[in-house]
């Protein structure tokens, strides 16, 4: 949260130093076209509103752990019409770290589920069978992948394990 704070104030503070660029125009500009006076001044308002609005900057989330088992957003980033499907822990086969065919490593979980939570609630198929190669394997299991989506892969394979063994 720290990092949102800072990124606000500085967000800001170009906005000022556009707006001052704006507002002294005359005394520095030269022969230079008018219209980058009208441009400073949209830039400043630009960053001026996404200072001040620091929830705009959220991070997504991708999913969530508890007792119950791993909850998934039907749509990132969330919104308030977002759904979520719980699939209890009982459901969760495989969680383990992947190296993607785009280089980065990060989280793969196997899930059981059926074609309706599927389509609903993981329906860019096709980028996971890019990244994973065949999403769905013979058990019935379905494979997400999370590629480069956490700092730390290890720590997150680490804990989502611990929670399953210590929830089943």
């Amino acid at each position: 949260m720290w990092a949102v704070a800072i990124l606000s104030a500085i967000s800001v503070a170009v906005s000022v130093l556009f707006y001052l660029a704006f507002d002294n125009w005359e005394k520095w500009s030269g022969d230079s076209p008018n219209i980058l006076k009208w441009l400073f001044f949209a830039m400043s308002i630009v960053f001026f509103v996404a200072g001040i609005k620091p929830r705009n900057w959220k991070p997504w989330r991708y999913f969530y752990a508890d007792k119950a088992g791993i909850h998934f957003p039907s749509e990132c980033p969330e919104t308030k019409n977002t759904e979520w499907l719980a699939v209890p822990w009982s459901r969760v086969g495989s969680i383990q770290k992947e190296l993607f065919i785009n280089r980065y490593k990060g989280p793969s979980i196997e899930l059981l589920l059926n074609e309706q939570e599927i389509n609903n609630f993981f329906k860019d198929v096709k980028l996971t069978k890019m990244f994973l190669g065949n999403a769905v394997r013979e058990k019935g299991y379905f494979k997400v992948g999370y590629s480069n989506a956490f700092k730390g892969t290890d720590k997150a394979v680490k804990i989502l394990n611990e929670y399953k063994s210590n929830c089943i």
